[in-house]
């Protein structure tokens, strides 16, 4: 049984996401994406970057900071694209990482979608 960790549990380093993650469920504004796009959804955190890749081709690169439990990422998803600043919040249990960002740039209070939001919330596994 998985238990969701209490507040009062220490933060894991902001090290321990680094890796590759495969995507087990995403969301966005309450909608959930395809089996398709999660076979091919992939993020990897490394060395203070960030890359999502979508068939093995980026689709998004930028750099990522945490500061406790909130995630900021600055990227675009192609070079001549503006820049985004996206603020989100995450949560690390054993091999699964949870990321609920909001692409407003206003980081979300909880791990939810809804219609009329402008979150992308993921459920990822550790695959490397």
């Amino acid at each position: 049984m998985n238990q969701s960790p209490s507040p009062h549990d220490p933060l894991p380093s902001p090290h321990a996401i680094e890796g590759t993650w495969a995507a087990v469920r995403l969301e966005y504004a309450g909608e959930a994406a395809p089996d398709m796009v999660l076979e091919k959804t992939e993020v990897v955190f490394r060395d203070g970057s960030y890359t999502v890749r979508f068939g093995g081709e980026t689709s998004f690169h930028g750099s990522y900071t945490i500061s406790g439990d909130t995630l900021h990422i600055v990227g675009r998803r192609d070079p001549g694209e503006p820049v985004l600043a996206i603020r989100g919040i995450y949560q690390l249990v054993g091999n699964r990482l949870r990321i609920c960002l909001g692409m407003d740039g206003v980081a979300p209070e909880n791990f939810a979608t809804t219609t009329n939001s402008q979150h992308y919330l993921g459920t990822y596994r550790r695959i490397a």
